[in-house]
């Protein structure tokens, strides 16, 4: 036999295995179809963010040198305007001054913390709204990393300070009547304007509130509340979620299962072991799952549909 017949003796033989391996993989197709059940939900338009908070407060100065004796230990009760938070014993120098004990009271109504971050006075909701956001959040940061770590060091002693100098810091009241103001980072996604309303999960409870202003350096926005949010005074700095889009209702499907035939969209559905072709709707879709109307909860669709499939018998 010459050169060139066993070439194309060879060349069929690799055209035939080739053939077979594709009609084996073709016979087989059913036992490779991926199904899932479509089921009646929200779809919902998310993204994680990070979120820096600023509330209205008010730091509490000690009148006297003295030791200080809360009326509540503990952290977060609430006072009325003029109600009585501690009591300041004097001790050092006002002793021999015949200094009598002194009244700590509530300059507004709010919550009493004696846990200070050095953050009252720096993150506000006028600084962020007036300030360089970029140099207010990273001294924000680096006062919060600094507090962590002294906070620390402090492990196994004595959880609160007893004794104060006279001017010293001896707490704060958190006005809780008025609206939590947050700067939310968003590296990216939708658009996002001022004057229009945006809503966040935040521990695990959905807020809404208005874009104040929008930042390039860094990227994100300020956005001020329509109310107190509880949580945010103990943790300033929280990971949240960005609700960016209203949530749609129907049937939920993997994104995968939509095919379009023309400028029709149709699913792939099992009916009686067998694959039909079933038209549908598409109401809404994020990065994974899609909502449709025209298909009935419970159904099973094929998510990883190839072209041509309908009729093929599924085992």
């Amino acid at each position: 036999m010459s050169r060139k017949s066993k070439g194309l003796l060879l060349g069929a033989l690799l055209v035939a295995t080739f053939f077979l391996i594709w009609k084996i993989g073709f016979l087989q197709l059913g036992s490779r179809v991926l199904l899932t059940t479509a089921e009646e939900g929200w779809l919902k338009h998310e993204k994680a963010a990070k979120a820096v908070f600023a509330n209205t407060e008010i730091v509490l100065t000690a009148p006297i040198e003295g030791r200080l004796v809360p009326v509540q230990e503990k952290e977060g009760q609430r006072f009325r305007k003029g109600e009585m938070l501690a009591t300041l014993y004097p001790t050092g120098v006002d002793i021999s001054r015949s200094v009598k004990e002194t009244t700590v009271n509530a300059p507004i109504s709010g919550l009493f913390y004696r846990s200070l971050d050095n953050l009252e006075q720096i993150l506000t909701p006028e600084n962020l709204m007036k300030l360089e956001l970029n140099k207010l959040l990273s001294q924000a940061e680096r006062e919060l990393t600094e507090k962590l770590a002294e906070t620390a060091k402090q492990v196994g002693t004595s959880p609160k300070k007893n004794l104060f100098k006279k001017y010293e810091s001896l707490g704060k009241i958190v006005n809780n009547l008025s609206p939590s103001w947050m700067f939310v980072y968003l590296e990216s996604g939708p658009h996002i304007k001022p004057g229009q309303t945006a809503s966040f999960i935040i521990n695990d409870e959905e807020f809404s509130g208005r874009v104040m202003k929008i930042s390039d350096r860094p990227r994100g926005a300020v956005v001020c509340f329509t109310q107190f949010i509880d949580g945010t005074v103990e943790n300033r700095i929280q990971d949240i979620v960005w609700c960016y889009k209203p949530a749609s209702k129907g049937v939920l499907l993997p994104l995968s299962s939509l095919t379009y035939l023309g400028e029709e969209i149709i699913v792939y559905v099992e009916e009686g072991r067998v694959v039909k072709c079933k038209k549908v709707e598409l109401i809404d879709a994020n990065d994974c799952w899609a909502c449709v109307k025209g298909l009935e909860e419970g159904v099973r669709v094929v998510v990883n549909p190839r072209q041509g499939m309908e009729g093929t018998k599924l085992s």
